[in-house]
């Protein structure tokens, strides 16, 4: 009798075990077809950069190693063809500080997180408690114009049950403000601007460098004392904001979409928006979190962990590190998702737009490769997409080292586009 009873208790057990995993299944699958569909189907057929097929065309290999040499150990040089095959590879694994290329990873994140048609807001709200609430999340080209809308609508929008409302700006602590391995003399500049909230032209002039709360507020209080209205200003942390209380939106800006912002990010290599689409994509204003949750989504799409070394959004960071063959690996990835056009158009392109313009142009290069740039002192790289006669290459050149002549980036990219030996 009781093995009976066991026998039946197992049986009721295995059955409804094996129901569990079946709803849990049509679960997962529902939540993937109405959320991200791409996703689930991504993770099936992941390729590691360890795993990458070798295909190594000796031919261009050699030709590459001769026009580096003697300087062979500062370079890495990592390509794949159109079958997604590792053709040259040239200290491919070892790691070596990026520069700007940093943003090919933060720009696919972002994309991939976000998508093509996110945007930026910066909101104005009249809260319960009878004050004004000012919360952005730092569009890059909100300007003083902005600032003189917003004052308009508070003037729209009076508060009749309070006598002296108050101003709130939610802003972040200063110590998110910059990475903290930025070195001092990068944050006195335009390009290593402080990544806040609430910023004016990406924080690029000098009342913004050194505290662009103060100069935020400073402007609001001169353009309300134009209009006649006198409204105390305080600043929040960001973090004090209040979700679950009442309040109404008075109006809201909004940033260029993602899509336009990846360009600015990449083609023009703009350090501030940059940052901003990383802490954005990852949901956290603290760079260290930020920086984690995209190295985890690196991982995730089939990087090594210790070949990746993620301190920043933008690569002004001297602590970053990357090989190229996962530079590729990314940009291969990436030309297999299905918003590979929106990225790989937000590069710059040799001899037409943004800061590969008037580098490395020859016949072989002039409108065929998309790519991203990258200079530190010590540091030169470029990356991206080159059309050529034998089929399309993604192509990762880093090289770290004092002595720097752009001929040979030229040369190198001649040459791939050249090579027709290997099929």
């Amino acid at each position: 009798m009781y093995k009976y009873i066991y026998k039946n208790t197992y049986i009721i057990f295995l059955l409804l075990s094996l129901s569990l995993i079946v709803l849990n299944a049509n679960k997962i699958l529902s939540l993937n077809l109405t959320n991200n569909i791409y996703s689930s189907i991504d993770k099936l057929f992941r390729v590691s950069t360890k795993t990458r097929k070798r295909n190594l065309c000796k031919p261009l290999q050699e030709e590459l190693i001769a026009i580096i040499s003697p300087h062979k150990s500062n370079w890495s040089i990592s390509i794949l063809n159109s079958k997604e095959e590792l053709i040259t590879d040239i200290n491919g694994d070892i790691k070596r500080i990026p520069a700007s290329n940093q943003k090919i990873y933060t720009t696919a994140y972002a994309l991939d997180k976000l998508g093509a048609n996110y945007f930026l807001t910066t909101d104005l709200y009249k809260n319960s408690k009878g004050h004004y609430e000012i919360k952005g999340n730092g569009d890059p080209d909100f300007n003083y114009k902005n600032i003189i809308i917003l004052t308009s609508k508070i003037k729209q929008n009076p508060f009749y049950t309070i006598s002296s409302p108050l101003i709130f700006l939610y802003e972040e602590d200063k110590h998110f403000w910059w990475p903290i391995s930025w070195s001092k003399n990068d944050i006195l500049y335009s390009y290593g601007a402080p990544i806040t909230r609430l910023p004016l032209n990406s924080n690029s002039y000098i009342s913004s460098l050194y505290n662009p709360l103060e100069n935020f507020k400073y402007l609001l209080s001169e353009t309300l004392t134009n209009q006649n209205i006198n409204l105390k200003i305080i600043h929040k942390r960001h973090n004090n904001f209040n979700r679950f209380e009442k309040r109404s939106l008075i109006y809201s800006f909004k940033s260029l979409p993602l899509k336009s912002l990846l360009r600015i990010s990449n083609s023009e290599s703009h350090n501030f928006t940059s940052e901003v689409l990383l802490r954005n994509a990852a949901n956290s204003w603290d760079n260290s979190i930020a920086s984690k949750r995209l190295s985890f989504w690196l991982v995730n799409k089939g990087i090594l962990k210790e070949d990746i070394s993620i301190h920043d959004g933008s690569g002004l960071s001297r602590n970053n590190q990357t090989t190229t063959n996962s530079i590729v690996h990314i940009l291969n990835y990436m030309n297999n998702h299905y918003l590979s056009e929106i990225y790989i158009n937000s590069f710059s392109i040799i001899g037409i737009r943004g800061t590969l313009k008037y580098q490395y142009t020859s016949p072989y290069t002039i409108n065929k490769f998309y790519g991203k740039t990258g200079t530190l002192t010590g540091v030169k790289a470029v990356s991206g997409y080159l059309k050529t006669n034998n089929g399309d290459k993604v192509i990762s050149i880093i090289r770290n080292s004092n002595y720097y002549d752009s001929s040979y980036f030229t040369k190198i990219l001649n040459a791939v586009a050249a090579e027709s030996t290997c099929k």
